[in-house]
């Protein structure tokens, strides 16, 4: 017997799903066909936590492919699962021609995966990172996703040389959240004091309609 939450909006079309550890993932599998089947595949946003699988979303993906959000943060124990089932997950993204934005950890931040979202997801604007942002994790989000609109790391760990590349190379870029930020691993120091003394920044962040760094 799984134990874990569900929420399912008035018409089954957002689904929030928290499971735990001790879950067996065949039981896992038998909760989301349940959700599944309870929006008539008509489900356009799902949260994924803690316990979860890359062929969870391909499933998702192959019975709901108007899906317009997902958000997956899995356990650091679960991550190998993400690194070595990259081909499923790419299969997953080139299903969801609706898609418009995810919530991930920074792992899943993968140049072949953003590929597939440039090639198949018309509609991605919006982009929630968890985790640490380094130069090429920027690079990648610049040159695979020129249509972004949105971008959302706040929390994250993220030098001034990755923030300039968001800010100089994503040209559409409307909003964008560094909130809560640090700048280096092994010592605190809010991102805010950095950015407040750096005109290159500023100037470079001038072109957005909204810039949360504090």
């Amino acid at each position: 017997m799984f134990c874990g939450r569900m929420e399912i909006g008035g018409d089954a079309d957002k689904v929030s799903l928290r499971l735990f550890l001790d879950n067996k993932h065949d039981e896992v599998t038998q909760l989301i066909e349940f959700v599944v089947n309870r929006s008539h595949g008509s489900m356009t946003s799902i949260k994924f936590f803690d316990f979860v699988d890359v062929d969870d979303l391909l499933l998702i993906s192959q019975r709901c492919p108007g899906l317009e959000h997902f958000k997956i943060h899995m356990y650091y124990s679960n991550l190998p699962k993400l690194l070595f089932g990259k081909e499923t997950v790419c299969v997953a993204i080139s299903n969801l021609k609706e898609l418009e934005g995810m919530d991930v950890q920074n792992e899943f931040i993968d140049e072949t995966i953003l590929e597939q979202i440039d090639e198949f997801c018309p509609n991605f604007t919006k982009l929630k990172i968890a985790g640490r942002v380094q130069e090429n994790t920027a690079t990648l989000i610049s040159k695979s996703l020129p249509k972004l609109r949105v971008l959302d790391i706040s929390g994250t760990r993220i030098g001034r040389l990755a923030l300039l590349v968001i800010l100089k190379g994503c040209k559409e870029l409307e909003h964008l959240d560094v909130s809560r930020c640090s700048p280096d691993w092994g010592r605190y120091r809010p991102l805010s004091e950095v950015i407040d003394g750096d005109d290159e920044i500023r100037k470079s962040a001038y072109h957005l309609k909204v810039f949360k760094w504090k």
